[in-house]
């Protein structure tokens, strides 16, 4: 099962204060916050195994959050167009 859904990241958002000036980044833990969102509820609540932040993330970007089943871990890949931008895996990697 893949659960996929966007999300806008707003312009005025006040995690950009100081993250970074003059060029805004959306903080990893933001995404992570999101992530989690997207997921079923019973998926969520397991712990997070790896993350790997590979591009930035801007304001007014479209996220796009994927996360799905895989064995005993929930995989999860976030997009911005067709850039990757983040990965990783909550839940138990190895049974």
């Amino acid at each position: 099962m893949t659960v996929a859904t966007e999300v806008r990241i707003p312009q005025d958002a006040p995690y950009f204060d100081g993250h970074f000036p003059g060029h805004p980044l959306v903080p990893a833990v933001v995404i992570l916050d999101l992530v989690r969102a997207c997921a079923p509820a019973e998926w969520a609540r397991e712990p997070l195994q790896f993350a790997k932040f590979v591009a930035p993330v801007r304001p007014g970007d479209v996220l796009t959050i994927e996360v799905e089943r895989s064995g005993a871990a929930h995989t999860f890949r976030c997009r911005v167009d067709a850039r990757q931008v983040a990965f990783g895996a909550f839940g138990r990697l190895h049974p």
